[in-house]
């Protein structure tokens, strides 16, 4: 049994600690909202569906949630541009004269 979904503006969602988890759907699409909300309220997880631009969409609370909280690594470095012979393998040793 579906409950009927809670809407909440951006504002109110984010002073909630929600944070959005799906794209925005269209009006067409409410079954599938109240099908992940059901999901999350099972889990005992605090959600809302929240009205943007574009549609409605699925927020979740943040806390529990698993981030990659690891930065990305970058470099400043130019790619290599010489013009080196690839190495071949298995090469007969050369004498030295």
């Amino acid at each position: 049994m579906h409950q009927e979904p809670n809407y909440l503006t951006i504002e109110a969602a984010t002073k909630q600690g929600l944070t959005s988890i799906t794209t925005p759907m269209i009006h067409s699409e409410t079954w599938i909202i109240s099908n992940i909300l059901d999901d999350l309220r099972r889990g005992n997880i605090p959600c809302a569906a929240v009205v943007v631009t574009g549609g409605t969409e699925v927020w979740r609370a943040t806390s529990g949630m698993k981030f990659n909280t690891k930065e990305p690594t970058t470099t400043n470095q130019e790619p290599s541009t010489t013009n080196q012979e690839p190495s071949t393998t298995n090469q007969e040793p050369t004498a030295n004269p």
